[in-house]
């Protein structure tokens, strides 16, 4: 334990330091003539001084600078932002630009690049467009197993309306998908020009979908409450508030599909999809033979965590490991995407002398490129030395190096009386002898009652199909102790489908509640056990994909699953 905080603490500390930026960023790359610009000078994770703004010739600042300074700390990574805000105005119609900044940093004088923006005359009919609408934006329509998918509702209202917050109404159930919604995103609202009328657009709610089963998916429409302030209190629809008077208005994105792939076959693919990388750590680089070892692996990616398999160290027969223990998962939002880091600890024990590269490594399935790859972690360079203590070494004996001289075995042998024990004495071992021998009594005279009918054939059938269902059911008893809700579905789910697949031999890709029925139903499982599978399987859906509560089920469902799959086993045996 004391290495594992120690690996811990080195790991928080190489995550720590990020790179240093000095950078110029605008809300708006097109604007109209009457309109503003926000303008952002940003420094990041460095100390700055002698900031100096650009001239801004096309533009008469409205306000500024207004000076922020923020520091958070996100997995570990420690970051710090200090910016220089300008509200601008444009002085003529064209291609305007801003020049560069600068400030010193590091010791350096460092600029800024410059920015362009195009300002277009205004015009009154572009005042009948759209007030605002709502567009669903995917990350990617045709995707794989297991890869992440993103998508981005963004709302785009004029920038003469004022809206002053949003829900959501009703949302697809993203059947088919593990859904999670991403909350700690951070989205800059921004300008654009839409047919002449110039709109604020921001992300409001960010989902990132896992797929998984094949097929052709439809995602229904989203519906979105928008609260729109109002100066007028006393028209329909409209209710006061503390700061103003606002009226509901409704909003919704249109439907879209998705196709999922099946992932190409690869013998040595380890079911990982996504980009990862991989960190392997040790407290030390030298022992000896009567030692061990202990390494902390670091897996960081963004795919399914659910079809993540430790990686293999890659180890010669010289070294001994041991399966790894799962340390912890952490999940956490970088640059917009859901990640994840999942930790695990890995026991070593030399069993020969010498030098050894410990270079772990991982097959994934990148779904940017459509190719296999494999990440490689950091070296640990180990060095293994003789031991005092007792060890596995083998050493070759060479006779040219021996002694011409003899020695007896045993230098000097002293004698002494030791008390009786009754391991390994004469009535040890006839006590061992006649358990033994029993056993082959107890199968014969258990065999000769099945003959007899004296144990009744269908009650050894029931306790078989019983130990099968749980056997699959074990981790999901674990997770509901737990309480940990999302585990023990997601684990309920898997020992359904890994029945299917073991027991009526149904593919990984057809894999889908319609074929488990029907195919229950040709090898006469009866019709309500059948329907009670399917009900589990929809129990499971809702809790992992529709984000319901289902933690007051676990119990029912647990003990459900059990005596259904028990008695589907009995059926099909």
């Amino acid at each position: 334990m004391k290495h594992l905080i120690t690996f811990l603490f080195l790991s928080l500390s190489i995550g720590s330091f990020a790179q240093a930026k000095f950078y110029a960023q605008a809300d708006a790359k097109e604007m109209l003539s009457n309109s503003y610009l926000t303008v952002s000078f940003i420094i990041e994770n460095a100390q700055a001084s002698d900031f100096k703004a650009p001239a801004f010739k096309d533009f008469t600042v409205l306000q500024g600078p207004s000076q922020s300074n923020r520091t958070s700390i996100i997995n570990g990574r420690r970051s710090s932002t200090l910016s220089f805000t300008y509200i601008l105005q444009p002085k003529r119609i064209g291609n305007l630009s801003i020049e560069a900044a600068s400030a010193t940093i590091g010791g350096a004088i460092q600029k800024t690049k410059n920015l362009y923006v195009k300002v277009l005359k205004d015009s009154a009919k572009n005042k009948n467009q759209k007030k605002f609408f709502i567009e669903a934006v995917v990350s990617d329509t045709s995707t794989y197993l297991g890869q992440q998918i993103l998508i981005d509702y963004v709302l785009f209202a004029r920038v003469d309306q004022n809206i002053n917050s949003i829900s959501i109404q009703r949302e697809d159930d993203f059947e088919g998908f593990f859904a999670l919604a991403i909350k700690d995103f951070n989205e800059n609202v921004q300008r654009k020009i839409i047919n002449g009328t110039e709109y604020a657009f921001q992300t409001v709610r960010k989902i990132a979908l896992f797929p998984q089963k094949v097929g052709q998916f439809t995602i229904d429409p989203s519906s979105f409450i928008l609260y729109v302030a109002s100066d007028n209190p006393n028209q329909t629809g409209r209710m006061s508030s503390f700061f103003g008077s606002f009226k509901e208005e409704f909003c919704s994105t249109e439907s879209f599909n998705l196709t999922v792939n099946n992932i190409p076959n690869k013998t040595d693919f380890s079911g990982t999809v996504g980009n990862y990388s991989l960190l392997i750590q040790s407290n030390k680089n030298t022992i000896s033979l009567d030692q061990s070892i202990s390494l902390i692996l670091t897996l960081y990616g963004d795919g399914d965590p659910e079809l993540i398999k430790p990686p293999s160290l890659n180890l010669t027969d010289s070294l001994e490991v041991y399966d790894p223990n799962f340390i912890k998962e952490d999940k956490y939002v970088d640059q917009g995407r859901q990640k994840h880091k999942t930790i695990y600890e890995y026991l070593i024990v030399p069993k020969h002398v010498g030098d050894y590269r410990i270079q772990p490594s991982i097959n994934y399935f990148n779904p940017d490129s459509n190719t296999f790859e494999t990440a490689v972690s950091n070296v640990i360079n180990l060095k293994v030395l003789k031991g005092a203590g007792k060890s596995n070494l083998i050493e070759d004996t060479n006779l040219s190096e021996r002694s011409d001289k003899m020695y007896p075995f045993i230098e000097e042998v002293k004698l002494s009386s030791t008390k009786w024990t009754f391991y390994n004495s004469v009535p040890f071992w006839i006590i061992f002898g006649l358990i033994l021998s029993g056993f082959p009594l107890i199968t014969w005279m258990r065999h000769k009652k099945i003959q007899e009918g004296l144990i009744d054939p269908e009650l050894i059938k029931s306790q078989n199909a019983r130990r099968v269902a749980e056997s699959k059911l074990a981790f999901a008893n674990e997770y509901k102790i737990q309480n940990d809700q999302r585990s023990f579905f997601n684990e309920i789910s898997k020992s359904i489908l890994g029945y299917a697949s073991d027991k009526i031999k149904i593919p990984a890709s057809e894999m889908s509640k319609e074929n488990i029925s029907s195919t229950l139903l040709e090898l006469g499982v009866s019709k309500n056990l059948v329907e009670k599978i399917s009900d589990i399987l929809k129990s499971c859906e809702l809790s992992l994909f529709a984000g319901s509560n289902e933690s007051g089920k676990m119990d029912e469902v647990y003990y459900s699953t059990l005596e259904t799959l028990s008695l589907i086993e009995e059926q099909l045996s």
